[in-house]
Parts: C-alpha cells; structure tokens; sequence
C-alpha cells in the first residue's frame, strides 16, 4: 500500500519544529507557569487540600516536563524511522550497484575469454589439429587416444565452464560461434567421449552441460521449434556430423586454395569428399 513519506527536507523540517516546541514547553514549565500559579486569583478553598495546591507550581512544571518529554521523544522516533529508512535504501542502493557491476566485469571477463577462444580455435595450430582430428573421425569411429581429439574437445569443455558454471559468458554468444562445431564433434567423437566418460563420470561434463544448452537454444530459434532431442537427433545423424566433419577436413586444403577449378570436383559422396571453392571457411548449414 503506498502512503506518504516525507523527504529528507520535512523530516529535517519536522525535528526543527519537535526540538522548538520541545523548548518551548520547557521555558513555558520552567518560568511562565510558576508565574502564573503565584499569582493565583482565586482563594483557597476552606477545606484541607489532599493535593498539592493550585498555587503550588510543582505539578506545573512536572505536566510541562512530562509533555516536554513526550513531544521530544516524538521527534526522536520521526527522525530515527526516516534515518532507518534511508539506511536501508542507501543499502538497497549499494547492494544493486555492486551487483551490476559485479555483472558487468563477470561479463567482460567471459567476452573476453570469448575472443581469446576463437583466435585459438582459428590459429593456424588449431586448425591443423582440426583437419588431422577430422580426417582421423571419418575414416575410423573407435574409441582410441588421439591427442588432437582430446585438445579440441578440452575446448569445448572451457566453454561449457564459462557458459555453465561461471555463467561469465551468454549462451548466444557461445551459439553464434561454436554451435555447430560444439555439437558436430560431439557426435562425431561420441565412442571417444563415452569410453572415457564410462571410466571416470566427470569428463568432459561441462561440454555436456554445453550441448544440452545448445540443443534447447537452437530448437528455440527455429521457425517453428523444436525440441532439444529433435537437434540432438538431427546432429547425431552421421550424414551431418560427416558433412561438418568433411568441411573440417578441407581446411587449407591445397585444392581449394590453389585449384579452384578443380575444387568441384568429387564434392561429397561423388569423389575426395571436398566442398567446392569458397565454401572451406564456411560452415555447413544449420538445421
């Protein structure tokens, strides 16, 4: 329910006035109202007086006092439940501040691990170790130790971390530059994955974590959607993850980049498995 509070200007305004009237009364107890009682006009009654008589300024000024007090202490309690109340929104206020730029730097840092990712994953190291994982992927599926394999996906496993764990970075940025990749070699490495992950649990769960996000994610962005198990299915086609794992193997292919007329040929399922010229940067489409 919303109600009146006065500003910082009337709450000062209003002990000014508490701290006047307070004084006020107090003179008033101390000097008038004495005064005033010896001076009494009327005559005393006859009667013995069990009380303090009117000419006695005792209960005067103790009823002055006492009202002096509770206008004071009035004053007191106005002034301490307005301090009260800007204590808490000047908390309340320091609280969000330091939130938001909690969020703020956690995004910075996670953009910034973004970046330092993808130049990773496009250097010229990485993208051989790409071209050799991928070539390795399509002409044998068995679970074995291969290095190459297991430095790409530990890529992936630092980008679940910062996108599950850390939450440093959103789940469209990672979407919008690793999705494909992330899920194509999911699948495409799944013997590989599950062998290691049948010994110890905890391999790779943060790019598990990752492709479950990215499957819900890019379900959500189709028109219309679908579900995560639907791209989940689509990506585990080996028709598909092939065809990433083709583009993959073509990587600075001396037939794309030095023969272009030559680079159409065989493309696919008709011959080396190469895509045409132009198309060894791009990826395959999405679904």
């Amino acid at each position: 329910m919303l109600g009146w509070r006065p500003s910082r200007s009337a709450s000062a305004a209003i002990g000014v006035l508490a701290g006047g009237l307070t004084f006020g009364l107090m003179i008033t107890a101390q000097y008038v109202v004495p005064a005033i009682a010896a001076r009494w006009p009327f005559p005393r009654p006859a009667l013995s007086w069990p009380f303090p008589r009117p000419t006695d300024p005792t209960p005067f000024a103790a009823a002055g006092s006492l009202l002096a007090a509770l206008v004071a202490a009035a004053g007191v309690v106005v002034q301490s439940r307005h301090s009260a109340r800007v204590f808490r929104e000047e908390v309340d206020r320091s609280a969000k501040a330091f939130v938001a730029e909690t969020d703020r730097a956690r995004r910075a840092v996670g953009l910034a691990s973004l970046w330092r990712l993808v130049d990773r994953w496009d250097s010229d190291s990485m993208r051989g170790k790409r071209k050799a994982t991928a070539s390795l992927l399509l002409n044998s599926r068995e679970p074995l130790r291969r290095r190459t394999l297991t430095d790409l996906l530990n890529e992936f496993e630092m980008l679940g971390f910062l996108v599950c764990t850390n939450e440093a970075l959103p789940l469209r940025e990672a979407w919008e530059f690793f999705s494909q990749w992330a899920l194509g070699y999911w699948y495409a490495a799944e013997p590989d994955i599950a062998a290691q992950r049948e010994r110890d649990p905890t391999f790779y769960s943060q790019y598990d974590q990752l492709v479950r996000k990215l499957a819900d994610y890019e379900g959500q962005q189709l028109t219309p959607t679908k579900t995560a198990e639907d791209i989940a299915a689509f990506y585990k086609d080996p028709d598909v993850w092939r065809e990433i794992m083709i583009f993959e193997a073509a990587l600075d292919s001396e037939q794309v980049s030095k023969d272009p007329q030559n680079a159409n040929k065989g493309n696919g399922p008709t011959g080396d498995g190469l895509p045409p010229a132009g198309e060894a940067r791009k990826p395959p489409p999405k679904l």
